[in-house]
């Protein structure tokens, strides 16, 4: 059996998508309820897919930028960082 990665990135290319769209749904709910961690275990669980689907193509930028996401968004669910409008923006 062949992997087609052409095939492999153009799915991962329409999945980056729905998560940058979840990403942004839940940023700016956070406008208006700040402080919901529920919010922002979700905007990490699509930060962390999108990692790992840049990841296994190849996406080393998509990667690097999603882990940054994901960094951020677990010191909030740590309670390092709160979750108020300025870090949604």
């Amino acid at each position: 059996m062949t992997i087609d990665l052409d095939t492999l990135k153009r799915t991962a290319l329409e999945e980056a998508e729905e998560l940058l769209q979840e990403l942004e749904r839940c940023a700016l709910e956070l406008d208006t309820r700040p402080g919901d961690l529920a919010l922002v275990e979700e905007m990490f669980r699509a930060a962390h897919t999108l990692k790992g689907s840049a990841s296994c193509v190849g996406f080393q930028r998509i990667t690097a930028l999603a882990h940054e996401a994901e960094s951020l968004l677990a010191s909030v669910t740590a309670r390092q960082r709160t979750a108020d409008p300025e870090f949604a923006a």
